[in-house]
C-alpha cells in the first residue's frame, strides 16, 4: 500500500531529497511551497521514475490553507 506524504518545503535542498526517496519507495507526495520550482537539475526528484506520483503546488500557506486542505481530502 501507497503511503502519502505532504512536505512542506520542497523546493529546498533537504526537502528534495526527501521526496526523491519517498518516491523511490513509491508513496504519494504533495509538495508545497511558496516559491515556483526552479530548474529541474536542482531537484532530483525530478529525474525519479515515481515521479507520476508526486503533486507540486505553489501556495503560501499563510495565505491559502484551504487549497492546501482541498487537495489532501
Amino acid at each position: 500500500m501507497k503511503n502519502r506524504f505532504l512536505v512542506i518545503g520542497s523546493n529546498s535542498f533537504s526537502g528534495s531529497n526527501f521526496i526523491n526517496l519517498l518516491l523511490t519507495k513509491n508513496h504519494k507526495v504533495l509538495g508545497v511551497s511558496r516559491s515556483k520550482e526552479p530548474k529541474s537539475f536542482y531537484l532530483e526528484y525530478k529525474k525519479n521514475k515515481n515521479i507520476k506520483n508526486f503533486l507540486f503546488i505553489k501556495t503560501n500557506l499563510n495565505k491559502n490553507l484551504n487549497i492546501l486542505i482541498n487537495k489532501v481530502k
